[in-house]
């Protein structure tokens, strides 16, 4: 009795097709047996706890990412704002308020972007007087379509006592 070519074609071709898929891995990359397995990540180590390991990553919006001051960190006259921001001309506003909402200081910054559309790291030091003893650290950009503030990014702080 004759196969019928139609029914060995049928399973053939797609035996093919998952041997060259795992043999690339899915990706396009050919499979190295020898290679080291990726870590997994840590997220907390022993002298800290996993609550710890969260509220010390970056703050960040789309366009804008804060490296400096962090969430709950203490600052005082004269601390650097650090981050990284991808913003229409590289613009960046920085503003600092008091528990009650009032501005200490509002200025600006242009993050080091090598292109358009591509972040860049800015940094800005901050002089600020308050007998406040926690406030807000906003940065953000203004939109150039209609002034309203965007991709804004509110780090809670607290204010050394001078």
């Amino acid at each position: 009795m004759r196969k019928n070519p139609l029914i060995l074609l049928a399973i053939l071709i797609p035996t093919v097709i998952i041997a060259i898929l795992l043999a690339f891995n899915f990706t396009g990359r050919s499979v190295n047996p020898f290679a080291s397995p990726t870590p997994f990540p840590t997220i907390a180590s022993d002298s800290e706890t996993i609550s710890d390991s969260i509220t010390t990553a970056p703050a960040s919006s789309e366009n804008i990412e804060i490296l400096s001051p962090r969430s709950g960190d203490t600052v005082g006259s004269g601390f650097a704002v650090k981050g990284n921001a991808r913003t229409f001309e590289s613009n960046v506003v920085i503003r600092l308020l008091d528990s009650e909402g009032n501005v200490l200081i509002e200025t600006y910054t242009t993050a080091n972007a090598p292109d358009a559309g591509q972040f860049g790291p800015f940094e800005k030091v901050l002089e600020f007087q308050t007998d406040d003893s926690a406030g807000t650290l906003d940065v953000f950009q203004y939109s150039a379509k209609d002034g309203s503030e965007i991709d804004k990014v509110t780090i809670p702080v607290i204010f050394k006592k001078n």
